[in-house]
């Protein structure tokens, strides 16, 4: 199944609203999987990462823990229930609707949401992030992690398409 790097996100997107500036964006769009409902693709999404991703999280998280950041929330079991309020894996839920539930997390350096968006025709799925740095510290922490963070996505999105198909 082909991914697509997009260069915006759907217009009507929650996304487009959530910041007064949007400071980095990546959004990808793929087939969306036959028979497959958003909650089932998010749900996928969020566990399907190759385990050099956990290491390279770990190593963030002894990092910006000495500057007094947000580190990952330590799993114990997956919530399956999508509602805002709740975490699913290391992500807040702050919305969801019937084509869209959008994810993120709020710290003082900087602020971002992950979208997981099903077009009206239900045919794509869009995977988007932005982010809005709150303040120099937001850049200088963004500036290493910028490259790794489209390759922890693309390598997220493929392995969710292989548990799917």
């Amino acid at each position: 199944m082909k991914i697509v790097e997009m260069t915006s996100v759907p217009k009507d997107s929650l996304v487009n609203k959530v910041f007064p500036e949007i400071h980095y964006l990546d959004s990808f769009r793929l087939k969306a999987p036959v028979n497959c409902s958003l909650e089932t693709f998010t749900l996928t999404l969020v566990v399907s990462y190759p385990s050099w991703v956990s290491k390279l999280m770990s190593i963030r998280d002894t990092i910006v823990k000495l500057f007094g950041l947000k580190t990952s929330p330590k799993l114990q079991q997956l919530n399956t229930k999508i509602e805002p309020g709740e975490r699913i894996g290391i992500f807040k839920v702050y919305s969801i609707s019937e084509k869209e539930i959008l994810l993120g997390e709020d710290d003082k350096h900087l602020n971002f949401r992950l979208t997981i968006y099903k077009e009206h025709s239900n045919q794509f799925i869009y995977v988007s992030t932005v982010v809005h740095f709150n303040n120099l510290l937001g850049k200088l922490y963004f500036f290493p992690v910028k490259p790794f963070h489209r390759l922890i996505v693309l390598a997220g999105l493929k392995e969710t398409i292989k548990k799917l198909s």
